[in-house]
């Protein structure tokens, strides 16, 4: 299930999303997820992490 998230970010990077975005016809929300996808599959609980 989906939920809203709201950010803060610099001014500039909000103006690249929004034109990334329109470009490839993808939302902002999309790529964010997918982005962060790989970061949070690294820190998975289920993965040892250095933990002893």
């Amino acid at each position: 299930m989906d939920k809203k998230l709201t950010l803060n970010v610099d001014e500039e990077l909000i103006k690249f999303a929004h034109r990334y975005s329109r470009k490839t016809h993808q939302s902002i929300s999309h790529l964010v997820e997918r982005k962060s996808r790989p970061s949070i599959k690294h820190f998975s609980p289920t993965r040892n992490n250095g933990a002893r």
